[in-house]
C-alpha cells in the first residue's frame, strides 16, 4: 500500500480530520512525555517510511532518549514495541497502537486497549499524534512521488507544501548537533511549535475540504 495521496478528494477529506485534531496535537507536547510523543512518530513512520519524517523525528527521538533507528527500522509490531520500551512501559503500548494505526487507521478497540494501559487522556493524544505523522508522511511521500508519477494534483500539492518541507529539511539538519537525552523542555517546545507552523498550511486545505463537493470517504 502506498502511503501517499493520489487524488485531491481523499487529500482534502483527510485534511478535515487533521484540522480538527490540531489543538490536541499541540497540547500533546505537554500531555505526553517527549519519549512517548516521539515513539508515536517513529512507530508510525516505521510503516509509512517518509524520509522527511525520518530526518526530523529521528533526531527528535534521539534527543528524547528513544532508540530512533531501532524503532523506525522495525519490521514487525512486536519488534517495534520492544525497541520502544519494556513490556510494562507506556512506550511499548504506544508503539503497538501507532503501528496498528499506520497500517489500518483508527480502531475503537485498539483505542480502548491503549486507554486501559496509559489512561484516556494520553490515549487520545497518541491518536492525535498518529494523525499528525500520517499527515507528515503522506505529504512527504506524495511530494517525492511527484517526480516518478507526476499528475496535476501532485504537482499542485508539491508547489503548495514544498516550502514547508524545505523548512523540515533545514530544521532536521540543525537538530543533528543537539545532544542525545537533551533537555525535556526543548523537545516540548519543538513538539508544540511543529503543529503551529504546519497549521499555516493545514488550515486552508482543511477548510477547503469541508466545502469540497466531491470529497470521497477518507482513507484510513
Amino acid at each position: 500500500m502506498p502511503y501517499l495521496w493520489d487524488d485531491i478528494s481523499t487529500c482534502l477529506k483527510d485534511h478535515t480530520e487533521f484540522l480538527t485534531a490540531l489543538p490536541l496535537i499541540a497540547a500533546s507536547a505537554f500531555l505526553l512525555t517527549p519519549a512517548e510523543g516521539e515513539t508515536v512518530h517513529l512507530s508510525v513512520n516505521s510503516v509509512t517510511a517518509c524520509p522527511y519524517c525520518t530526518g526530523l523525528h529521528g533526531n527528535l527521538g534521539r534527543m528524547a532518549g528513544c532508540d530512533s533507528k531501532g524503532i523506525e527500522g522495525a519490521k514487525t509490531d512486536e519488534e517495534c514495541a520492544s525497541k520502544a520500551g519494556s513490556t510494562s512501559s507506556n512506550e511499548h503500548e504506544i508503539a503497538l497502537y501507532a503501528r496498528t494505526f499506520a497500517k489500518s487507521g483508527y480502531s475503537a478497540d485498539a483505542q480502548k486497549t491503549l486507554s486501559a494501559k496509559v489512561g484516556q487522556t494520553k490515549a487520545k493524544c497518541v491518536n492525535a499524534m498518529c494523525l499528525f505523522l500520517k499527515w507528515g508522511s503522506y505529504g512527504g511521500n506524495t511530494i517525492n512521488d511527484t517526480v516518478s508519477n507526476p499528475s496535476i494534483f501532485k504537482i499542485g500539492f508539491s508547489l503548495y507544501y514544498g516550502p514547508l518541507y524545505v523548512i523540515v529539511k533545514v530544521v532536521s539538519a540543525l537538530l543533528t548537533v543537539m545532544p542525545t537525552n537533551g533537555p525535556k523542555a526543548l523537545n516540548q517546545v519543538m513538539s508544540f511549535a511543529l503543529p503551529i507552523i504546519a497549521g499555516a498550511w493545514i488550515v486552508p486545505v482543511g477548510m477547503l475540504g469541508f466545502f469540497w463537493p466531491f470529497a470521497g470517504k477518507k482513507r484510513d
